[in-house]
């Protein structure tokens, strides 16, 4: 399904966009998701060229993949230091969505801190939980806790 995304109403933008063409420009929501948080150094020539054009369409969207890109560096680099920094940037800003996004995270900043700073992680446990539960759903009526605690401690 495409996503016709909706174009500034000053005069201005009117006329570039008349001007330029009767063409909409159109992108997916996956596309265009995949557009703004790749690198741009992994973006082919035709992806660059659609994202500058909605770019030049949509001023919004310009100010977002810049956040997005500075998040994703600070969150892959582990940079625990500019992550303040930055929730206090966007905390304030005039899109909606990303300002509640730093409310919610800056609500919880101390937990994803240490999940950036530290190494562990609850993930074996949570595979386990979901182990069980896959279990339990399969043996859901069919038989006693005894045989679900067995299938558990022997699968």
């Amino acid at each position: 399904m495409k996503a016709n995304l909706p174009v500034k109403t000053s005069e201005k933008a009117t006329e570039k966009i008349s001007k330029k063409s009767s063409k909409l420009l159109k992108a997916t929501k996956f596309q265009l998701t995949s557009f703004i948080w790749r690198k741009p150094t992994s973006l082919t020539q035709p992806e660059l060229n659609l994202l500058n054009e909605l770019f030049q369409a949509h001023a919004d969207l310009s100010e977002l993949y810049t956040a997005i890109q500075v998040f994703r560096d600070l969150v892959t680099m582990g940079q625990v230091f500019k992550l303040s920094q930055w929730l206090e940037r966007y905390a304030t800003h005039e899109i909606k969505l990303l300002r509640e996004f730093c409310l919610r995270m800056k609500r919880d900043e101390q937990s994803i801190s240490n999940a950036l700073v530290y190494p562990y992680t609850n993930a074996i446990c949570e595979g386990n939980v979901n182990r069980i539960k896959m279990i339990k759903r399969q043996m859901y009526g069919r038989a006693s806790f005894e045989l679900l605690r067995i299938k558990v401690l022997y699968s």
